[in-house]
């Protein structure tokens, strides 16, 4: 994960923009306010985590990890 991309796609989403960002990385995908897991092209479960804000960043990607576990990814 480019931490830089990363920031300038929360800076465009905070300004409005919806993103859509497909991606395996656990550490990008916590940076999302809501995370979809697909499986096999189907809906599996959805999770909304809010604002992303750098100070919750750890705290939150443990979370998502934990989720994702438990959905067996």
């Amino acid at each position: 994960m480019t931490a830089d991309v990363m920031d300038a796609l929360t800076d465009v989403h905070r300004a409005g923009t919806t993103l859509v960002m497909v991606t395996h990385d656990p550490a990008c995908a916590a940076r999302a306010e809501r995370v979809v897991y697909l499986q096999d092209g189907r809906l599996v479960d959805s999770r909304e985590l809010g604002a992303w804000t750098a100070e919750r960043s750890a705290q939150r990607e443990d979370e998502l990890l934990a989720w994702l576990r438990k959905l067996g990814f």
